[in-house]
């Protein structure tokens, strides 16, 4: 130690989660009380409506207590609910500031009857089952669904909560770490029926605690469904924003223009993010798009404007692979 301290260092211990604006929202719905829709910022919020022992509370802190945590979720809760009356009481808050699905009732008819219904919106819909069969009954590819053999390990809602808080497109689900949790129990016959179910569990492999797969129900990349949505509901944003910051937009050349910089910009930033591939620093989308001339008669009076196409090529990931080689005496 120096007695004279003329440089001195000071270290500030920062070990809680940074907090990450993610992308959609989180909703949690619980079964065990009537519990109107609220948003929690923190874990901290959500202890005051429910104890550490609940299994919303227990959920809640996966999701939170991961590398980078969520901003918020929303809980809402309707005890001893059926499947049905879950699906019908989240038509009631489907157009709240919400993405993404959890619940706390994971049996199979409810998982069933989510898969469901998620199918037909624009939302996820993630569940960790105890149930090896269960994941096949799950057809969707919003319905993104593992299996641990542990009921507190909530695996895919900690994996959701790293996948919407890193930028969309720039990581897959496989291959991650879930803080909190320990290796699932699962057999090497078990693990290939559940592969092939397009399911994911949580196990070490050469030396690391992993998730094993990025596939939702449907077979599609989990991170592909979130770069479509991301992109939609970009697209749709930033068009709007357009629509709100001028007077008009006018059914002309330049305002044709405008458009096209809206829909440039946003596969721009996908591009950035990983979604669309990049080669050689070009990213790989085209647009194209209709003159006015080119629009009816019909189109121009009813001020509608759908001239606007574009094509890209996916990033994706390498997941596996085969690597062949010769040794020469």
């Amino acid at each position: 130690m120096s007695r004279l301290n003329d440089f001195k260092s000071t270290i500030k211990l920062s070990t809680a989660a940074e907090v990450r604006q993610e992308f959609g929202g989180i909703l949690l719905f619980e079964t065990d009380t009537d519990h109107e829709y609220k948003v929690y910022a923190d874990l901290a919020a959500v202890l005051v409506d429910f104890v550490i022992t609940t299994d919303t509370y227990k959920m809640a802190a996966r999701i939170f207590n991961q590398e980078l945590s969520p901003s918020g979720i929303a809980i809402i809760g309707e005890a001893t609910a059926t499947p049905a009356e879950i699906t019908a009481k989240l038509d009631t808050v489907v157009n709240k500031n919400w993405y993404a699905l959890v619940c706390t009732d994971n049996a199979t008819a409810t998982i069933t009857a989510l898969d469901t219904w998620v199918d037909t919106k624009t939302k996820v819909y993630v569940a960790t089952t105890q149930v090896l069969t269960d994941i096949g009954t799950a057809k969707s590819k919003r319905t993104f669904i593992g299996f641990h053999d542990s009921a507190d390990a909530y695996m895919m809602e900690g994996l959701l909560s790293y996948m919407l808080t890193h930028d969309i497109g720039s990581a897959t689900a496989k291959f991650k770490k879930v803080t909190g949790i320990v290796e699932a129990n699962i057999t090497d016959p078990q693990l290939a029926v559940l592969r092939a179910a397009h399911g994911v569990t949580y196990i070490e492999e050469m030396g690391n605690l992993e998730t094993t797969g990025s596939q939702t129900a449907s077979g599609e990349h989990f991170d592909v469904v979130l770069g479509e949505d991301w992109i939609n509901y970009n697209m749709e944003k930033e068009m709007h924003d357009l629509a709100v910051s001028v007077e008009k937009i006018g059914y002309s050349g330049n305002g044709i223009a405008s458009l096209v910089g809206v829909a440039t910009n946003v596969l721009n930033k996908a591009t950035l993010q990983g979604i669309i591939l990049i080669e050689n620093k070009v990213p790989q989308f085209s647009i194209v798009y209709k003159s006015r001339a080119e629009m009816s008669q019909a189109d121009r009076a009813n001020r509608e404007y759908d001239g606007i196409t574009w094509e890209a090529y996916l990033d994706g990931a390498i997941e596996g692979g085969a690597i062949s080689g010769d040794l020469i005496a």
